[in-house]
């Protein structure tokens, strides 16, 4: 039977057999789906050519579905194409479809060196309702920030506020996205033009501003650049002028403290930042099944309803007298600023960065954050593991930056930061982070950072260099290496094991590794009653145990607490209570 090609649902190639003797491998492949009675009533082939393969799949369920199976040559690889049609198109989710897609690709995977996903309607269909939420969760944060940050700073709060990494995307991009819409061209559009993950950049920027009793270094500074003109008189006092300026500096806004926590719990940033994580997944055309569908759900309902109660928080708050009149302390500041641009002559005439030790910090951080989030997205899927990340504190000697516990035993790996930092020119910091496992240390890399260094040619009033800036990673790729192989063999994914089991006993016999009944804390169906894999009744992919009976007259597995522990399963137990 041949269906519209528009009607095809699923389709993915398998590349480059294991084993090159293909004859009767199709064939082997209908026996064993005719093996899997839980899933398969029947399978036969009802066309055979040398290379196109025809089945016909009816379920338990009673579904049926078409496999087109065409095997093609490509650069001396065979290729196996695979196309599924259903016999009626269900225009609700077809569960006995999302089975069917999955048993036949694992009966081949194993056989083949990749396979390769080319068309999954499922997973369209889940993405496209999920980027619709995103898409109204996204919008309504960002109009809710405009209408705070306008409310609170004026229209010219962009400019004024907002985060210059930001004000610098917007301005690499707005020019390219007004070319295409044109009929926008006149509208603001700051907010609609940066990523999602920014947002939470704009609601936890601080700014700061010089405490009232210093200044008196930078006042004299600024009225003699004014008087005379001569730069030179600031530049030879800038070591001086940069160590008064950290020490007078302090945080005149808060924006997450003194505005947008009013309306947010602290939660609301890690949400956030997992929503955001879930909208890349899902925007960037990953392929999602249910359990991802269902964390990503979840994760849209959770930002919503926070977005919706802040809304509603903040309708019932005015912005006070004196929360005004220190808007206008801040924007009396922000001349003075503005003027201390200046002080980058140095670091402009002679090709060195002094960094203070916030930039340092930033430095090692960029490089160590983005690993730990490779890792956290790497295990986001595994509900057998609890996984927990500390944000990277300048003010804290010692940090635990990643803890991964099994929930299987007692299994448990952590990465400990120990960062100094020495902002002083031509002086070395340094951050060392140790991989804890089970509380022995396993491995250990050490980062460095050398301050430039500069001196001021006073004949001719120009800077020159004395050390360059100087960063050595420390063989951080060997560690992260490193890291990734433990995490392998310390937390192995006991789920693919049971899959894996999960087939083999359907294919060649033996022992079925799970028990008949779904676990009752995560609702999978996992509970392991192979004690080869894991413990007796644990559920592989939570770590919930269970009290699991086998049933006297017909050998099901029941769960005790659900059914009691009359050794008897529930069907049968009402069997002898009819006879």
């Amino acid at each position: 039977m041949k269906l519209d090609e528009g009607e095809t649902l699923i389709k993915f190639v398998m590349v480059h057999p294991k084993n090159e003797e293909l004859d009767l491998y199709l064939d082997n492949i209908v026996d064993k789906l005719n093996n899997n009675n839980k899933i398969v009533k029947s399978c036969s082939a009802y066309e055979k050519s040398e290379l196109l393969y025809k089945i016909k799949l009816d379920t338990a369920n009673g579904n049926t579905y078409f496999f087109e199976i065409e095997m093609a040559t490509y650069n001396k690889s065979k290729h196996l194409f695979v196309s599924i049609f259903p016999q009626k198109i269900n225009y609700e989710f077809d569960k006995d479809l999302y089975s069917v897609k999955f048993l036949f690709k694992d009966l081949l995977r194993k056989d083949w060196e990749e396979c390769i996903w080319l068309l999954d309607d499922q997973s369209s269909q889940y993405a496209n309702e999920l980027y619709s939420d995103i898409h109204n969760v996204e919008n309504k944060l960002r109009q809710f920030i405009s209408i705070v940050m306008i409310r609170y700073f004026g229209i010219n709060w962009w400019g004024n506020y907002a985060p210059k990494k930001i004000k610098d995307k917007y301005q690499a991009r707005q020019g390219g996205y007004k070319r295409v819409a044109k009929l926008y061209a006149n509208v603001s559009d700051k907010l609609l033009s940066i990523d999602t993950e920014d947002l939470i950049l704009i609601m936890t920027h601080k700014i700061k501003k010089f405490k009232e009793e210093g200044g008196t270094l930078v006042v004299k500074l600024l009225e003699s650049l004014k008087e005379t003109g001569d730069l030179s008189t600031v530049a030879a006092e800038y070591k001086r002028l940069v160590n008064e300026l950290r020490n007078e500096c302090e945080i005149e806004i808060d924006i997450w403290t003194d505005i947008f926590n009013k309306y947010f719990n602290d939660e609301f940033i890690k949400e956030w930042e997992e929503f955001s994580k879930n909208r890349n997944h899902v925007a960037h055309n990953k392929l999602l099944d249910t359990d991802a569908y269902g964390i990503i759900k979840n994760s849209i309902q959770v930002v919503q309803v926070a977005i919706e109660d802040a809304e509603k928080k903040f309708n019932e708050i005015s912005l006070s007298d004196e929360e005004k009149e220190k808007i206008l302390e801040l924007e009396a500041m922000r001349e003075i600023e503005n003027e201390m641009l200046e002080m980058s002559r140095m670091e402009e005439e002679s090709g060195v960065r002094i960094l203070d030790a916030g930039s340092i910090f930033e430095r090692f951080n960029e490089t160590v954050s983005e690993f730990i989030e490779s890792i956290v997205d790497s295990v986001y899927f595994r509900s057998d593991l609890d996984t927990s990340t500390t944000s990277f504190d300048q003010e804290s000697s010692e940090e635990e930056l990643l803890i991964i516990k099994s929930k299987l035993n007692d299994s448990e790996l952590k990465l400990i930061a120990t960062i100094f930092l020495d902002e002083n020119p031509g002086n070395e910091s340094s951050l060392n982070i140790k991989l804890i496992i089970d509380g022995e240390k396993f491995d250990e890399c050490e980062m460095t950072y050398r301050n430039g260094e500069a001196i001021l040619d006073k004949e001719h009033n120009y800077y020159m260099p004395l050390n360059y800036n100087e960063f050595n990673d420390g063989d951080f790729d060997d560690f992260i290496s490193n890291i990734e192989s433990n995490i392998e063999e310390l937390f192995p994914n006991l789920v693919d094991e049971v899959d894996l089991a999960k087939s083999s006993a359907i294919r060649d016999g033996g022992n079925y590794p799970v028990a008949d009944f779904p676990c009752e804390e995560c609702g999978e169906s996992y509970v392991c009653i192979d004690s080869s894999l894991e413990q007796y009744g644990k559920c592989v992919n939570c770590g919930h145990m269970h009290d699991v009976n086998q049933c006297e007259r017909c050998e099901t597995n029941y769960n005790e607490s659900i059914e009691g522990n009359s050794m008897f399963c529930e069907s049968c137990y009402e069997w002898f209570e009819r006879q």
